[in-house]
């Protein structure tokens, strides 16, 4: 307990009594940083992913794209139906990027995270629950993401993989379509 409290302490996390405070904003840690640790692996690839979708919602693409291998693997099939799709990163977000930009806000919201590591490789599952905003109409979806990354050595983790298995959908469903027609023009 001494150790992982210690680790804690490291990463800027502090308990005070009855609840945790983060003195400073949460740094990555890499494989060259001698206070490397599974728990900093852990910490560094959920904050990979979630940096990934507060970039989504911020619109931040660059940030986005920093987030990602070259090459992804993503699952949908639950929500849109299609198949899996293995493609260039870039042309991944540049979908996103299209997508996201005909609704007025999006919000992601995950956690907890469950990661497990393997050598270079790590696969962190998550709860999701993402809100999209069209004028007052809302598309809400819940449910799991299963995401795999590999180590880029001194420079963190990239995501390889990532498959969302739906629990529910609330909301306006039309509004998928209505921003596909918004991003074509034709509404």
């Amino acid at each position: 307990m001494v150790d992982v409290l210690s680790q804690m302490k490291q990463l800027g996390v502090h308990i005070h009594a009855e609840r945790f405070q983060v003195r400073q904003p949460p740094t990555t840690i890499h494989m060259n940083d001698p206070s490397n640790s599974p728990a900093a692996d852990r910490l560094d690839v959920c904050e990979t992913f979630t940096r990934m979708l507060h970039a989504i919602d911020a619109r931040e693409w660059q940030e986005v794209r920093s987030a990602f291998a070259d090459e992804v693997t993503t699952d949908y099939t639950q929500l849109f139906g299609g198949d899996v799709q293995t493609q260039r990163s870039d042309g991944l977000i540049a979908g996103w990027r299209d997508f996201a930009a005909a609704f007025d806000a999006t919000q992601h919201l995950t956690g907890p995270f469950v990661v497990g590591l393997a050598d270079d490789t790590a696969r962190a599952q998550c709860a999701v629950t993402a809100r999209h905003r069209m004028g007052e109409a809302q598309w809400i979806v819940g449910g799991h993401y299963d995401v795999r990354l590999v180590r880029r050595g001194s420079h963190g983790w990239a995501i390889t993989a990532i498959t969302l298995r739906v629990a529910f959908i609330e909301g306006d469903t039309s509004l998928p379509e209505r921003a596909r027609q918004r991003v074509t023009g034709n509404w």
